[in-house]
C-alpha cells in the first residue's frame, strides 16, 4: 500500500524491484541489547522469516511513506506526518512503514556532502513510529531518476543529460511511460557502469544513511533503490533481465 498525499502524488509502478538489505542477515548469535539491558527492537533474518530482537516471527503490514517534492521530507501538518498519524497506525494495526530517505535529499549540493538538516527533519517522524512499535524500512526512492524526467529522487548534480539528447529539450513523458525513453534508458546505463563515479557517489550515500540508522530502534533494513531501471536492453526483458541483473544490478 502507498499512502499518498497532494505532494506524493505519483502512483507505484506495478512492479517494485527495490533490493532489500536486511541490516542484519543470516542467524544471529543474540540479540543486541540497550543500556538497561532490555533487547534493542531489531529485525533479522532466520532462515526465510524476519524476527524481532525475542526470536518471535514478524509479519509486517505497512505502508509507503515518501514524500515526493521537496525538501523530501513530510512537515508536521496536517497534509504531513504528525503524532496523530503515527497513533492511527497504530490504532488499526499497522507496524512497518517504508521511508523514503532520498539521495536528494541526504546530498542536496555536493557528492558526499550531508545536509544533516535533512536527516532531523526524518527523525521527527522515526521517533513517532518507534514510539508506536513501527518497523521502517528506509529506501533510497527513485522515479524517473529526477525532476528532469518528470520524476524525483536523485541530487540535480547528478543529473548528466547524454548526448545527443542534450542537444534538444526533453520532451516530457508521463510517469511511468518516461522509462522506456532512450534518454532515462542511456541515463540508467550510465549509472550502473559509474560513468562519472556515479555509482560510487551513490555508495557513498549509502554509507552516510547506514551510519545514521545503525542503531536505529525498529529498524528492518535498506530498500537499495526503488525501480531499478536495467537500461536500454529492456527490449529485451519480456521474460526477465537475467543478464542485466548479473552485469548490472548485482555488481552495483
Amino acid at each position: 500500500l502507498e499512502l499518498v498525499t497532494e505532494h506524493m502524488r505519483k502512483p507505484t509502478a506495478a512492479l517494485l524491484a527495490g533490493l532489500l538489505a536486511l541490516a542484519l542477515s543470516g542467524t544471529t548469535t543474540g540479540p543486541a541489547t540497550a543500556a538497561g539491558g532490555d533487547p534493542v527492537p531489531r529485525l533479522h533474518r532466520e532462515g526465510r522469516n524476519l524476527v524481532d530482537q525475542y526470536g518471535r516471527q514478524v509479519v509486517v503490514h505497512g505502508f509507503n511513506f515518501v514524500w515526493k517534492s521537496a525538501p523530501y521530507a513530510p512537515p508536521d501538518t496536517a497534509a504531513g506526518f504528525t503524532a496523530a498519524d503515527a497513533q492511527w497506525l497504530y490504532d488499526h494495526g499497522f507496524n512497518g512503514a517504508r521511508l523514503g530517505i532520498l539521495w536528494a535529499g541526504v546530498n542536496p549540493s555536493a557528492p558526499g556532502v550531508v545536509d544533516n538538516s535533512y536527516f532531523d527533519k526524518w527523525q521527527r517522524v522515526i521517533d513517532l513510529m518507534a514510539g508506536k512499535g513501527v518497523w521502517m524500512q528506509f529506501d533510497m526512492h527513485q522515479d524517473q531518476w529526477n525532476e528532469v524526467y518528470g520524476g524525483e529522487g536523485v541530487p540535480a548534480w547528478a543529473v548528466k543529460r547524454p548526448l545527443p539528447y542534450s542537444l534538444l529539450p526533453y520532451p516530457p513523458v508521463p510517469f511511468p511511460e518516461g522509462y522506456w525513453t532512450p534518454e532515462v534508458s542511456t541515463v540508467f546505463d550510465n549509472f550502473w557502469a559509474n560513468k562519472g563515479g556515479l555509482l560510487d557517489n551513490w555508495v557513498t550515500y549509502w554509507k552516510q544513511v547506514a551510519a545514521r540508522y545503525k542503531n536505529q530502534p525498529y529498524s528492518m533494513g535498506y530498500d537499495l533503490i526503488n525501480e531499478p531501471w536495467v537500461g536500454l536492453e529492456w527490449t529485451g526483458c519480456f521474460v526477465g533481465c537475467a543478464t542485466s541483473y548479473y552485469n548490472e544490478l548485482q555488481p552495483a
